[in-house]
């Protein structure tokens, strides 16, 4: 048989769980709330992928700050700051980094109403 003292505070315990994970959720996900976006393309020039992610942008209309880790240090410490690796493309969103040149299309696809174009 369970101690009601364990049973009844493992019952305010799961509640509190459930009641705070719809406050961290959004800030850990982005900005699903504000439905506003803070974005960045970090890429080469030579990069085979991040002409891929250029062109859908080209192909869209897009228009999001571009970072060249090529030449600039200060993009390339940038990059690792926020993803951890130095590898393009990457785009990072709120703080978020997205890799791999699908993945990147496949988010700016699905969120193309809250970019400039």
């Amino acid at each position: 048989m369970l101690n009601p003292w364990y049973s009844k505070n493992m019952k305010y315990f799961l509640a509190f769980l459930l009641l705070s994970t719809s406050f961290v959720l959004p800030k850990v996900n982005g900005a699903e709330d504000q439905q506003t976006y803070n974005v960045a393309l970090y890429y080469s020039p030579r990069c085979p992928y991040s002409k891929k992610v250029l062109a859908y942008l080209q192909q869209h209309s897009l228009t999001i700050p571009l970072k060249n880790v090529l030449g600039d240090q200060e993009a390339k410490d940038e990059l690792v700051k926020y993803g951890g690796y130095l590898i393009v493309p990457c785009l990072v969103v709120n703080g978020n980094a997205i890799y791999d040149a699908q993945n990147i299309i496949d988010w700016l696809s699905q969120n193309q109403q809250y970019l400039s174009k």
